[in-house]
């Protein structure tokens, strides 16, 4: 079975090698289901020596890819990108920062593994997770109201919609991650929107997640976007498909006239 591993990357290259190397050090040891395997780090239009940081260690490491694009597109854009370059049985994302470490995989791998889901999101928030640091206030409340947003909104039962870790079958992944799927941090919303009520089989796995204080992510601005990406699915899910459904209903009747 083989495993693809995408990392999305903007101005990673003080942790990502970290990041890197731990991730090398249990695949080497996870070969009864990881005997394959590749891992595919993605340079979001990076500035700084992610690019060459990562190129550097290929020379050492077989299963590592790079691909790089010279503008800054999002973390959306990077992970699309990545997932639709892999060709495995199994597709990973995790965040640069190695905030999830790479040995709880093997938490979200036995559900899958065992066919009882086709997609393990890891999760901050549920029975299971042991958080070492904790995230600043402003972040938690931010997030508890997103997550509220999104059950009420969208009918979705996940408390962790944002955790940078989440695992899936090959050819689900490539199908959920394709052109319509936006660049920004609100993908994450709208695949498990798309997976949910697509009737994909979803679990939600507390892990171990430690904070990183350099996070990119903005909680007004990029709250304000995520909210907005939100309301767009509520807009296309009860008015826009409604209607075309309807439409689309009628001219079959009218046809048949």
């Amino acid at each position: 079975m083989k495993l693809s591993i995408v990392i999305p990357a903007y101005n990673e290259a003080i942790r990502i090698l970290d990041t890197l190397v731990e991730i090398k050090c249990y695949l080497e040891c996870q070969q009864d289901y990881c005997s394959d395997y590749e891992i595919i780090v993605v340079s979001d239009g990076s500035t700084d020596d992610t690019d060459q940081v990562v190129l550097d260690l290929t020379k050492d490491f077989s299963g590592l890819k790079l691909i790089t694009y010279p503008d800054n597109r999002g973390k959306g854009f990077a992970v699309k990108t990545g997932i639709q370059a892999s060709d495995s049985d199994l597709v990973l994302f995790a965040d640069a920062d190695g905030a999830t470490p790479i040995k709880e995989l093997n938490k979200l791998l036995e559900p899958i593994l065992t066919d009882r889901a086709d997609m393990v999101i890891a999760s901050r928030r549920v029975i299971g997770a042991n958080i070492i640091k904790e995230q600043p206030i402003l972040r938690i409340f931010v997030g508890k109201v997103f997550s509220f947003i999104n059950i009420i909104m969208l009918n979705m039962p996940y408390i962790d919609t944002q955790c940078g870790f989440k695992l899936f079958k090959g050819e689900l992944a490539r199908k959920l991650f394709n052109d319509k799927i936006s660049d920004g941090f609100a993908f994450d919303v709208e695949i498990l929107f798309y997976a949910t009520r697509a009737k994909y089989r979803i679990k939600e796995q507390g892990v171990t997640w430690n904070d990183s204080s350099d996070s990119k992510v903005s909680p007004f601005k990029d709250g304000m976007k995520m909210l907005g990406c939100v309301l767009r699915l509520v807009w296309h899910e009860r008015i826009i498909s409604p209607i075309y459904r309807f439409f689309v209903k009628k001219s079959y009747r009218w046809e048949g006239i």
